[in-house]
């Protein structure tokens, strides 16, 4: 178990931190608005969360694996 959680650790770095965020951006600042517009306002909302968790989850993730 601890080999796989070190193998995540070495792939989850900056770069894959940088890339989580920006598709979390993506999701709220494109989709998001495009799916309401569409009259699709579960899939709107749903977009949202996910680029939320997709912002925020990343950085606890990065965060948590420098620090363990």
């Amino acid at each position: 178990m601890n080999i796989v959680i070190q193998h995540i650790k070495d792939l989850f770095d900056f770069s894959i931190l940088v890339t989580c965020i920006l598709i979390g951006v993506f999701l709220l600042l494109v989709d998001a608005p495009k799916l309401g517009k569409q009259k699709y306002m579960k899939e709107s909302s749903l977009a949202k969360i996910i680029g939320y968790v997709y912002i925020f989850g990343s950085i606890v993730v990065f965060i948590a694996f420098n620090i363990f």
